[in-house]
């Protein structure tokens, strides 16, 4: 019995060092799903400044159809087409950079879930012990109850029964002395 003991603690302590590890995993990965939510973010804001500059590069063009000093507008063009390419390439890079992450963080998932699984089978099996064993105390606590409960409803039924039965001649003989008193005062005041 002792020599299982000390085999369930041995295998507790190892499980509480996966424990602490795979929290120190969890921790690397919410640190890099936060990286990657920044990345997605910056991503989308990049991709909104490039349909702004895309809506813009239109009523340019459009505005330059319509209006007649062509320079102005090609030099604004050419503003826009530079700062376009440079947001696209810029957009590539984070993509390139947003898998990476994603491919890690699937990885040390993957990793993480291995050590919860292995973790999780003996404290299962000692949380159920331990639930069933409440579960046993609480039934004998509950019939334990349940008889003392039960003899002492009867024990109080015939303690009243008897009490009752005693004080029942009593009562009478009070109430006839109160009326005889009452009686009295009555034709006194008279």
């Amino acid at each position: 019995m002792d020599k299982q003991v000390g085999q369930l603690q041995t295998i507790l302590e190892e499980k509480e060092q996966l424990v602490l590890r795979s929290k120190d995993r969890e921790k690397e990965l919410e640190d890099k799903k936060t990286e990657v939510s920044k990345i997605r973010m910056i991503d989308s804001m990049l991709e909104s400044k490039q349909l702004e500059l895309s809506r813009h590069l239109k009523d340019l063009s459009q505005r330059n159809d319509q209006v007649p000093p062509f320079s102005f507008y090609q030099d604004s063009l050419l503003k826009i087409l530079a700062l376009e390419s440079e947001s696209k390439d810029s957009t590539e890079k984070l993509q390139e950079e947003i898998q990476k992450r994603s491919e890690e963080l699937e990885i040390l998932q993957e990793e993480v879930d291995k050590h919860e699984q292995h973790r999780d089978s003996p404290e299962k099996q000692v949380g159920q012990l331990q639930t069933i064993l409440e579960e046993k105390e609480q039934l004998c606590l509950d019939m334990f109850l349940l008889i003392k409960t039960g003899r002492s409803c009867h024990q109080a039924i015939n303690d009243i029964r008897r009490k009752f039965e005693v004080e029942k001649p009593l009562r009478k003989k009070r109430l006839i002395k109160l009326f005889k008193k009452w009686k009295e005062i009555v034709t006194k005041s008279l």
